[in-house]
């Protein structure tokens, strides 16, 4: 057990570890060390587990308890038996609130001297459909679409005529709002299942991701900034892992997983590589509820290439090394699973840290609500 834990530790560190070691709040002076935060909370999570009556329960979908299942923010997290299937419904929101770069606020004055608008506010809402079946007892076969719906609000300028373009005295501040809404990016997964001891599971994730998403969407006769547009307009690969350890009641787990684009779209462009990682530990309440805690590090590369129609002096946003960014979240969530069948749950989420590679929109809060339908 020992060693096991010593190397989940270890990956669960190095999985964390991107560019930055540490990050600094500069408003409080305080400085994290990703690798000793991340190590911590796997170390706790796995004393939990040594001093647990060792009765276990099966990691894998099955049965009737809530027990064994990640939380409801954490994608293809689990494997299913053979001839199972499961449906599944997710609402994500998201909102985002003022700019930053490498951990300093940036003022929409301060913006506006080279950009002629400023991100505000930015509220996004997903509305996610999956299907999941297992033909056979190690593999299980995934799919899942979104539709998605954004808004972003803006301070822009407004010059008196005859005025220079950067003359301030003589400047005034309007509004205006941005949106887009269609279907996303189509995932494919294929979930198999390394072991199957009800104490230790292990299974990998591997996929692709089709560019079923618009990349050319406009608003207002001009093309939107890439972080507005629904999908990256290019097949990504997805791989992944997932390891978990399980108790009586308590259970501990960590996944990763990667969107890589294999190609530059019709745009002239290739959509950011993302790697998430997520840590979580669970406890079980009754034989029905759970409740749990997850720590959440994504990573956004820049964007390879531009959009020569999008205008770069429109906002950062329109900027391709704007999308570069280190994110990480914490979450608590609960499931509830009522009988055999049925499963519901919702996870909530706040920044620890986060780090604009360039000036870029900070996250505020996120959330999932999710339902989970299982046959037979």
């Amino acid at each position: 057990m020992i060693q096991i834990i010593n190397h989940l530790s270890a990956y669960c560190t190095m999985m964390f570890n991107t560019n930055l070691k540490t990050l600094s709040l500069p408003e409080t002076g305080t400085q994290f060390n990703i690798g000793k935060l991340v190590r911590g909370m796997v170390a706790l999570s796995a004393l939990i587990l040594i001093n647990t009556d060792s009765h276990a329960q099966s990691c894998h979908e099955s049965g009737p308890e809530v027990h064994g299942m990640p939380p409801i923010g954490v994608m293809a997290g689990h494997t299913h038996e053979k001839g199972h299937v499961m449906f599944s419904y997710r609402s994500m929101i998201m909102s985002m609130k003022g700019l930053s770069q490498s951990g300093t606020n940036v003022p929409t004055p301060t913006v506006l001297e080279d950009y002629m608008m400023a991100p505000t506010t930015m509220n996004m809402t997903m509305h996610m459909l999956g299907a999941m079946w297992a033909p056979h007892s190690r593999l299980t076969i995934g799919v899942m679409g979104n539709y998605s719906s954004i808004k972003m609000d803006m301070t822009t300028l407004v010059h008196h005529h005859g005025e220079g373009s950067h003359d301030h005295s003589a400047t005034n501040y309007g509004s205006s709002t941005m949106e887009n809404s269609g279907f996303s990016d189509t995932r494919l997964m294929g979930l198999v299942r390394i072991n199957k001891h009800q104490t230790h599971c292990l299974h990998l994730i591997e996929g692709i991701q089709l560019p079923t998403g618009s990349i050319n969407s406009s608003f207002a006769g001009s093309v939107l900034p890439y972080a507005m547009q629904m999908g990256g307009g290019s097949f990504s690969l997805l791989s992944g892992i997932n390891y978990s350890l399980i108790k009586r009641k308590y259970l501990v787990g960590v996944q990763t997983l990667s969107y890589v684009p294999l190609h530059k779209n019709f745009r002239g462009y290739k959509a950011p590589i993302k790697v998430e990682t997520s840590c979580w530990a669970s406890l079980k309440l009754t034989r029905f509820v759970s409740t749990s805690v997850r720590l959440q590090s994504i990573y956004t590369s820049k964007i390879v290439g531009e959009d020569i129609e999008i205008n770069s002096m429109m906002s950062p946003m329109s900027q391709p090394s704007s999308t570069q960014h280190y994110l990480m979240n914490a979450h608590i969530g609960l499931n509830v699973k009522p009988s055999m069948r049925w499963r519901m749950a919702i996870e909530a989420g706040l920044p620890l840290i986060q780090h604009n590679y360039r000036v870029a929109m900070n996250q505020q809060w996120g959330g999932v609500l999710g339902l989970q339908y299982i046959l037979p």
